[in-house]
């Protein structure tokens, strides 16, 4: 474990201080979405119960998708580290933390770090699973859909670009086919995936 860190400090572009920051602030927006959560579910300070339900349910999304992004992006990352791929880390914050370097690494290489992604997510959605507080159990369901429906928009890009690459033997020119219809079919099929997901836990909880 200790060489892993060491090699995840020395593969980061020379610049550990950027990923540093960049882990502060995942971590940051997960807790903050932990606490806004549990604050609109658990209190009820607020005197309309529409506009706390309204508020809770966005708070509940926001928590499940941004944990799954989080998750998802970070094993991207140790999917590149364990198939001691090249990339580097950019000094912009957002939900990418690190930059693929297609031209030195190769097919095997990508298909380690693109599904070590999808590990990714379906672990934060193991995780949020446990680590929810038994409050309300309507807001934790959509905490859950959410997460899965993050995971499945994530899967809806990336999949279908592993299994041309199979063929192609080229991911730079399969990802270059994502295209904003590709995000907005992957997008509308997350929204789906998500609402069944919230109506199967609801069926389970009664």
């Amino acid at each position: 474990m200790k060489r892993f860190y060491k090699k995840l400090l020395e593969d980061s572009g020379k610049r550990p201080g950027e990923l540093l920051k960049h882990a502060l602030l995942h971590l940051g927006l997960i807790f903050t979405g932990f606490f806004v959560f549990i604050a609109t579910t658990k209190f009820s300070f607020l005197n309309v119960a529409n506009i706390q339900h309204i508020i809770a349910t966005s708070a509940a999304i926001f928590l499940g998708v941004v944990t799954t992004a989080v998750f998802h992006e970070w094993f991207h990352l140790f999917g590149a580290l364990l198939g001691r791929s090249a990339y580097s880390i950019p000094r912009k914050f957002g939900v990418f933390i690190f930059e693929w370097d297609f031209a030195e690494n190769g097919v095997q290489k990508f298909y380690i770090m693109s599904i070590a992604g999808s590990i990714g997510g379906l672990l934060a959605i193991l995780i949020l699973s446990n680590a929810l507080p038994e409050i309300d159990l309507r807001y934790n369901n959509m905490v859950l859909a959410s997460a899965f429906s993050a995971f499945v928009f994530g899967a809806a890009i990336e999949w279908p670009i592993i299994f041309r690459t199979l063929g192609s033997k080229d991911p730079y020119a399969e990802l270059k086919k994502t295209t904003p219809k590709v995000l907005v079919f992957s997008l509308l099929t997350a929204i789906l995936f998500g609402t069944v997901a919230i109506q199967i836990l609801d069926l389970i909880a009664k």
